[in-house]
């Protein structure tokens, strides 16, 4: 009776340790798809910032709310960790378009300045790194817990078939 309640035991530790890694396997798909929706948001930028026609604004607008769909996903699954939760699209995007909807036809001078400072780039920079650095640690974190399982995985093993031969 022994036996079985240890190897129960050991399985159900095993279970729980596969459910982390799926939530691991969401936390990191949530945080690539935010990051191609970067793509997206800085093209329709782009082509905005150029041309000022409010139809470039398309990839920008759906890269948008697809990334904001993402980063609460992502915030959701990652509420046990402050580090991951603080990207921030606004502060990197928007200020750039609203520049450009003010500015007249020929009066570029403020939408030039604020794209040579780079203050959009800086942003999105911070947010790839960030976006990394989340990544980066569900990496360490999933190889931690592959060395569990595998260790638990042994002594399940060992203990069933000690159990067998005793």
């Amino acid at each position: 009776m022994t036996l079985v309640t240890v190897a129960h035991a050991n399985f159900t530790k095993l279970s729980a340790a596969n459910d982390i890694n799926v939530h691991t396997g969401q936390v990191t798909a949530e945080v690539h798809g935010a990051l191609e929706q970067l793509i997206n948001i800085e093209t329709g930028q782009r082509g905005f910032l150029l041309t000022g026609n409010p139809a470039s604004l398309e990839p920008y607008n759906s890269g948008k709310a697809d990334f904001l769909k993402r980063v609460a996903q992502a915030t959701s699954l990652t509420a046990d960790n402050p580090r991951q939760q603080e990207a921030s699209m606004a502060a990197a995007i928007d200020p750039t378009i609203a520049l450009r909807k003010g500015a007249a036809d020929g009066d570029m001078a403020a939408v030039v300045a604020a794209v040579r400072e780079g203050k959009g780039k800086k942003g999105m920079d911070a947010m790839r790194g960030l976006i990394a650095e989340i990544v980066a640690a569900e990496e360490v974190l999933l190889a931690q817990r592959a060395k569990d399982a595998k260790e638990l995985d042994s002594l399940t093993v060992n203990t069933l078939v000690g159990g067998v031969l005793a």
